[in-house]
């Protein structure tokens, strides 16, 4: 049997929308889109006080939804603490490709998406980040070569190639460019575009694999997040008067805003 029975996660997944699944030989939930297709949005466990959470994706509901859902779920039982997960963020962006989400955001921002939303390592988040600014301040073009050396590519004329796909996403003078900036260009030409399977979508997602095995950015994908519960730390109205105070007749109250 579960340790939590089907109607307290109802109220934070209504069958409206969602259909759970206890999978008692994996002791997890799973939580699917209620309608023909049967997505699979969410796989969490409950391990004593915390919540790990397996899987996560964007179905009938978005993954920030589903994110939110679990973390209100997880606030209103007294025992859970934090909720941990393993941040192996994909983006299927064509089919058979799927780019390193978590790689792309850093890039982008010196923060994974999970971290926007609260989750870190604590052991190295700091040093990660610190680390990690740098590398995306830093020149475009050197930066890839020396992703490109770190993974044993050292042939000039498949280096030559492998950084002519950056013009593929922008005619500005490279040797000016930030890390950061380009790939802040690759973000917005993809919200303005639909096709994603082109050739220099491939060129970026193997680029970003490139990036990735290289070991130039630092991040620790073990991320937790602790709860915070809504009015756990109240503040005492009015503050207590010194031993000996007295008012002064005549005083006026001071204004609080």
């Amino acid at each position: 049997m579960p340790p939590y029975d089907k109607e307290k996660i109802k109220e934070y997944f209504p069958e409206s929308e969602f259909k759970i699944i206890y999978d008692s030989e994996e002791d997890e939930y799973k939580i699917l889109s209620n309608n023909e297709k049967n997505d699979l949005c969410l796989v969490f466990k409950i391990d004593g006080d915390h919540i790990i959470i397996e899987q996560i994706n964007k179905c009938k509901t978005s993954g920030k939804q589903n994110l939110i859902n679990i973390e209100n779920f997880a606030a209103s039982i007294p025992s859970i603490k934090y909720i941990s997960l393993f941040d192996k963020s994909m983006l299927r962006i064509c089919e058979g490709v799927n780019i390193l989400l978590n790689i792309f955001i850093i890039l982008c921002n010196n923060e994974s998406w999970y971290n926007t939303k609260g989750y870190y390592s604590k052991a190295n988040h700091a040093s990660n980040q610190r680390n990690n600014i740098i590398q995306i301040n830093r020149n475009i073009i050197d930066f890839l070569i020396e992703c490109f050396e770190k993974n044993n590519i050292k042939d000039e004329t498949k280096i030559k190639k492998l950084l002519d796909g950056i013009q593929l996403f922008t005619s500005d003078d490279v040797k000016k460019m930030s890390v950061q900036e380009f790939f802040n260009i690759v973000k917005e030409i993809m919200k303005r575009e639909s096709d994603f399977c082109q050739d220099k979508y491939i060129w970026f997602r193997n680029i970003l694999i490139d990036i990735n095995f290289s070991k130039l950015l630092q991040y620790d994908v073990n991320l937790t997040k602790d709860i915070v519960r809504k009015g756990g730390n109240k503040k005492r109205k009015g503050s207590k008067k010194r031993k000996g105070s007295k008012k002064r007749k005549g005083s006026k109250k001071e204004k609080k805003d």
